[in-house]
């Protein structure tokens, strides 16, 4: 794919400046989540097992929610 391509090239063009890959989580603990009107908005869910309730980033969580909506049609 020439997406594919340009991403390794742009990536080996960064780590050769110095510069390392941070990749993220897509969910976080909403105990971090301060904010009490952004957590209404978030994409949220039970893990049972370890008795905690985790969201999507608020960045993903509109698109993510838009995607599992095409998806379930």
């Amino acid at each position: 794919m020439k997406s594919e391509k340009l991403y390794q090239k742009i990536s080996k063009f960064v780590k050769s400046k110095g510069y390392k890959e941070l990749i993220l989580s897509s969910v976080v603990d909403v105990r971090y989540i301060r904010d009490e009107r952004l957590k209404k908005y978030l994409f949220t869910f039970t893990d049972n097992k370890k008795n905690r309730t985790l969201a999507l980033r608020p960045d993903l969580s509109l698109m993510s929610l838009i995607e599992f909506a095409k998806k379930s049609e």
